[in-house]
């Protein structure tokens, strides 16, 4: 599909784009009535944005060949979808995977991957895939802790933005007296679901903590998070009242029938996908060797010789992506993974 055609289809979608109800069969209601036209979408950075999306996508990624791929690391049979993208290498004669990504695919405007990807498999066995030509390496970076540092700012919370900045938001989190004894594993298997609209009764019986102590840990994050929920609950607010949320570079209408839970969270969801777009814009124009995009981390490609200044390049308009979005507040990069060719992440 060219730019262009890809450009009216989403200015049509936005037009039609709505948070659903959390239960299925409430659609059928909304699907009856009429979704306001009432936001539009920025054509040329759109149009930008589509272009530099193409081109990333077009290159695919060096995978190893196929008989040397043992992910299973003995006798172990691979897992489905490991066979899956074993089988496409199989078909191919170049050992390229070129993944099919489609723009502003959900409904917070963030791309999703359709069809046989090295997304479906765990990162540990991208070592045994990926397969760089002679003198380059896939590098991988990854914004930190990304969702609760958006909200952070939403919430113009200075203590909150000033620890994430100082290093790491789950230790700082995980200081208060009734998480203290937790690992910062368990504070972060924590926060996330919490976001997300767990309650205590599911914490306790997923993790088998009695409903006390996981009650001691929701009042924490509670304390913790109380200018954020306040935030976040007031712009559900706003959106029930006026029928839509918009980000920068995308909107949703709202109903009587949308999903709380996701209308609360979808702010925070659609402005990672604004700074994620900025984030490819600017790699792309800096001449840094994008191949992937994964919700908030990056798959670059570069030489050998010239790793350090261009992953320190493409970690800085990372940042300044960020801080376009975020009213100059940057987010933390890091490098997750080094792949070059070896078995064995670096």
């Amino acid at each position: 599909m060219k730019a262009t055609s890809n450009l009216e289809y989403l200015i049509k979608k936005v037009y039609s784009n709505t948070i659903r109800p959390s239960t299925p069969i409430l659609n059928y209601f909304l699907l009856k009535g009429a979704t306001p036209s009432i936001f539009s979408i920025n054509t040329a950075f759109t149009e930008l944005y589509l272009l530099c999306h193409k081109h990333v996508y077009k290159k695919g990624l060096e995978l190893r060949p196929y008989k040397t791929i043992n992910l299973a690391g003995g006798i172990l049979a691979p897992s489905t979808s490991e066979r899956s993208v074993m089988s496409l290498l199989k078909s191919g004669s170049r050992n390229i995977l070129v993944h099919q990504s489609e723009p502003f695919s959900t409904c917070t405007g963030r791309d999703s991957i359709f069809g046989q990807s090295i997304t479906s498999i765990k990162k540990r066995h991208w070592a045994q895939l990926l397969y760089p030509e002679g003198g380059y390496q896939y590098v991988l970076l990854d914004y930190c802790q990304q969702e609760p540092a958006i909200a952070a700012c939403f919430a113009f919370d200075q203590k909150l933005k000033a620890a994430y900045q100082a290093g790491d938001l789950y230790l700082y989190i995980g200081q208060h007296p009734a998480l203290s004894h937790l690992q910062r594993s368990e504070v972060k298997a924590l926060v996330i679901p919490r976001s997300y609209g767990q309650s205590p009764e599911a914490y306790a019986k997923e993790h088998g903590i009695p409903l006390a102590e996981a009650q001691r840990r929701w009042s924490a994050l509670r304390e913790i998070f109380n200018r954020v929920d306040a935030e976040l609950n007031h712009r559900s607010q706003l959106a029930f009242r006026d029928g839509y949320v918009r980000c920068r570079d995308w909107a949703a209408g709202v109903t009587p029938l949308s999903n709380p839970l996701a209308v609360r969270n979808w702010s925070v969801q659609a402005t990672g996908a604004d700074i994620m777009r900025r984030a490819v814009i600017g790699l792309v124009d800096a001449g840094i060797d994008l191949r992937l995009t994964i919700h908030d981390a990056f798959l670059i490609r570069v030489p050998i010789a010239e790793q350090a200044q261009q992953v320190a390049k493409a970690i800085a308009v990372l940042k300044q992506a960020s801080s376009l979005v975020l009213d100059g507040f940057e987010l933390n990069v890091k490098v997750d993974g080094v792949f070059d060719g070896q078995v064995g992440m670096m």
